[in-house]
């Protein structure tokens, strides 16, 4: 009889259960979104750091040569051939960058949704499509 009432004590009723089940699930809906805000920074962070890089080298690139690399606009890994392979001893970038929004490497030379970054070959100057750099926000055209 005693061992009866040892192992009812030691037991979970239902809605203890149940309260630690809606306990966890507040404490996962609070959580969840801070996640999705990280990720979101990081690929900003990760965007701002490309862009430094690739136009630091492209400098590079325009005084070795006295002028602008002479990027594709196939939209593939190609396109960054000048300064990922060049023809010279010299190796500007090891990586091909890829854009974190697009994960795209293509270079292109209007806005598409399609390609990692836009470049504009009159000025010399390398962006990444619907990306703010004052604000830091990325901002596609909606469906």
């Amino acid at each position: 009889m005693r061992l009866e009432r040892t192992l009812s004590a030691r037991a979970f009723t239902l809605v203890e259960i149940l309260i630690v089940v809606v306990i966890l699930g507040i404490l996962a809906a609070v959580v969840i979104p801070q996640f999705t805000n990280a990720r979101v920074e990081t690929s900003v962070s990760t965007l701002k750091s490309q862009l430094q890089t690739i136009r630091g080298q492209i400098e590079v690139y325009k005084a070795r040569h006295n002028s602008l690399p002479p990027f594709g606009t196939t939209g593939t890994e190609s396109d960054w051939d000048p300064l990922v392979n060049p023809t010279d001893e010299n190796t500007y970038l090891l990586n091909v960058p890829y854009n974190p929004f697009t994960n795209s490497p293509g270079i292109g030379t209007v806005d598409a949704t399609d390609i990692g970054w836009v470049w504009d070959d009159v000025d010399g100057v390398i962006t990444a499509p619907y990306f703010d750099e004052i604000t830091n926000t990325y901002s596609p055209p909606g469906p």
